[in-house]
């Protein structure tokens, strides 16, 4: 198709399956539909008469849940996102599942917010959605475009999460930058992952799908941070100690107190958090960690051993 798509039809106001199916068509559909991409949203509450799915589709107009077309859930049996991912080849493609998921949840199942708390149901993405189009005089086109970037924000992590972390690690570890070692911690045997790594979002990910309950990343800068998991309860105390008796170069009383202390002021032990940084994303004027990360591991299996 040739032509430059310029109208979305739906048949009532956006919810959410036809949002995020629109979210699909403009991020993922751009080569079977030009110009889907600026497309202005409308609503049509029937097609003309004597007007077919693909008359529209020629006029530059793709029905969603109307006409009977490939989009329409009420003819295809199932949500208007799994039509338009399956029209695409997407139905299996990790970024997209919990957003297919919950699409189905909220339009088949009538379940988008499970939660009975007042909070929660308000809050959540259907409660939202029927917020704004109470508040908007029914303008489809600026529902849909709010929401548009909450979608793009989940997809973005998506991405991260099921593509691009999986293929980071890989190669982290063909590099030889990636250390596991297990340690006993108040009868618990702890795994402890070592990374290095400039990531952002690669020891969370550790902690989450690697099952990591302590994770010590080090980047080219020299900054470090260690993260713990907060289903392991880890008392981070002692390492606080050995590692700020490392970077000075002797042990005193008072090492695994919270917070900054004088002799070592770049490592913060943040027990909100649970976690010791040495500067981050938001305080790269730290000064860098002088300890490498194998001797940053030696001195976490050391500090959690010792409790």
């Amino acid at each position: 198709m040739e032509k430059n798509f310029h109208t979305i039809y739906l048949p009532t106001r956006p919810q959410t399956d036809t949002i995020i199916a629109i979210f699909i068509l403009k991020k993922l559909g751009k080569e079977e539909f030009p110009g889907v991409e600026d497309a202005e949203v409308a609503i049509l509450s029937q097609v003309e008469e004597g007007k077919s799915e693909k008359d529209y589709l020629n006029d530059g107009c793709v029905l969603i849940d109307i006409g009977g077309g490939r989009f329409d859930h009420h003819t295809q049996g199932e949500t208007a996102t799994h039509a338009i991912a399956d029209y695409l080849g997407l139905l299996d493609y990790p970024p997209l599942q919990k957003l297919i998921q919950i699409a189905e949840r909220d339009d088949k199942y009538g379940k988008g917010i499970i939660s009975k708390d007042r909070l929660d149901r308000a809050f959540g993405l259907p409660g939202l959605i029927m917020a704004l189009n109470k508040s908007t005089d029914d303008n489809a086109d600026l529902v849909v475009r709010s929401f548009l970037p909450i979608i793009w924000g989940h997809y973005h992590e998506e991405c991260r999460r099921t593509i691009e972390l999986p293929e980071e690690f890989k190669q982290l570890e063909g590099e030889g930058k990636v250390k596991e070692i297990h340690v006993d911690h108040k009868g618990k045997n702890l795994f402890v992952m070592g990374v290095e790594s400039n990531s952002k979002s690669i020891a969370g990910w550790l902690r989450a799908y690697k099952r990591a309950d302590v994770v010590v990343q080090k980047n080219t800068s020299g900054h470090a941070i260690v993260l713990t998991n907060p289903r392991s309860s880890v008392d981070l105390s002692g390492v606080a100690a050995e590692i700020r008796a490392a970077e000075s170069g002797e042990k005193k009383d008072g090492f695994d107190k919270p917070g900054r202390i004088d002799e070592v002021p770049y490592w913060y032990y943040d027990t909100a958090t649970n976690s010791l940084l040495n500067g981050g994303s938001h305080a790269s004027d730290v000064e860098p960690s002088s300890l490498t990360l194998a001797v940053l591991l030696e001195k976490v299996k050391k500090g959690l051993g010792e409790l």
